[in-house]
Formats: C-alpha cells, sequence, structure tokens
C-alpha cells in the first residue's frame, strides 16, 4: 500500500463531527469553567491534504486556543488537561476511545466494526497565550520534570507567507505532488523519523526556494 489523498467527500463528515464537539466543548468550558476558547484546524486536515495508506485510517489534528483562563489555573497545566479531557468524555460518542497517557496531546481514536484497525483519529493539541510570555506555548509532556509545561512554539507568519507567495503564483499542486511523493519514498525506505508535519514544512520550504528563482 501507498500514501494517497482521502478525498474531501470523505473527510467533511468528520470534519462536521469534531466542530460540532469542540463548539460544544467550548460553551462548557466558558459556562462551567471561566475558560475561553476557540478551535482550529491545523495540518494536513486545513490544506485538504489528508492521506491514508491502503486501508488504514486518518487523522484531524486540531488546536485548541485558550484565550482566558482562571487566575487558580494559571500555573496548573495538569488540571487544564483534566478539565478539558473531563468535558470531552461527556461530549465524545462511546464508539470513540480515549488514548490515557502521558502524551501532550489529547487523542480519540474510531475503531472499525472488528476492532482492529483505527479508522479516524480525533488529535487535539492545547495552546495558550502564556501569562509570562509573549509568544503562544503548547502543553507538552516534559520528562525530565515529570509533568505538563507549557513550551513557546516559534510563530508561524514565515511558514503562512510561504504557503500565501506560493499558491499566489499558482504552484499549489506542486506542492500536494512533492508532499505524498516524499511520504511514499519514506514509506518504502522505511524511514518513520519524520512527522508528517514536518515533511510537509520540508515541502513547502523547497517549492518556496523553487518559485524564488523564477
Amino acid at each position: 500500500p501507498m500514501y494517497k489523498y482521502v478525498p474531501n467527500t470523505h473527510i467533511n463528515h468528520y470534519k462536521a463531527y469534531c466542530q460540532d464537539i469542540l463548539d460544544q466543548l467550548q460553551k462548557k468550558l466558558r459556562k462551567e469553567y471561566s475558560i475561553r476558547m476557540h478551535s482550529v484546524l491545523i495540518g494536513s486536515g486545513a490544506t485538504n491534504m489528508v492521506t491514508k495508506n491502503g486501508k488504514a485510517g486518518f487523522d484531524l489534528e486540531y488546536n485548541l486556543i485558550l484565550t482566558s483562563v482562571p487566575r487558580r489555573l494559571d500555573r496548573s497545566p495538569g488540571e487544564i488537561k483534566d478539565i478539558i479531557r473531563k468535558t470531552l468524555e461527556e461530549l465524545i460518542q462511546d464508539k470513540y476511545s480515549d488514548e490515557q497517557g502521558c502524551s501532550s496531546s489529547i487523542t480519540y481514536r474510531l475503531h472499525s466494526l472488528n476492532g482492529k484497525r483505527a479508522e479516524f483519529c480525533f488529535d487535539i493539541s492545547i495552546i495558550r497565550k502564556h501569562f509570562q510570555v509573549r509568544n503562544k506555548c503548547r502543553l507538552v509532556w516534559n520528562e525530565e520534570q515529570g509533568g505538563l509545561v507549557w513550551e513557546q512554539i516559534p510563530a508561524s507568519s514565515k511558514q503562512d507567507s510561504k504557503v500565501a507567495a506560493i499558491k499566489r503564483t499558482g504552484h499549489w499542486e506542486k506542492v500536494r505532488r512533492r508532499y505524498l511523493d516524499r511520504k511514499n519514498r519514506r514509506l518504502l525506505s522505511q524511514d518513520y523519523s519524520q512527522p508528517s508535519y514536518a515533511i510537509y514544512n520540508e515541502t513547502v520550504n523547497h517549492v518556496f526556494q523553487s518559485i524564488k528563482g523564477l
């Protein structure tokens, strides 16, 4: 099996489901915990470049961006995640399984009828404008500290401007072809060292450099 793009007609049902859950989450967090947030679809789902390998499933990734958090939770990232997970548990359908553990993200998987493979993965990262720094921070697991911490993430404005330039000059299809080709070449060589988002960023940078010389 090789990676292929998943048709948008197949993905739209899952996008609608995820967005409905996140909209309900937003209301419950504001009402019950005074936490304000909004969600953003990121990664391949945001660029209509979702891939799957054969009969394997695919995933949609969201950033859950906290815009206001009660002062008592400022220094309690673990409690914030627990509140969000607990609230999601009240909203997610039973057929989705929650992957517990020390992962920094919250992940739910929808399994096939025989339960042997995952058809779809709903992955949520928690982001906030931290009270001590200017940049946004991502909630991550820190092995040395043995707990969840807020880690600064670099601004993405440069990457966004590259994507805009590529689309403006009519070269986006080149990104799609090269991204899929790079994923399949790594699959054939059994090189799993790079996550999909890193391959995507590498592809965007390569195509951007090529059109700069035109």
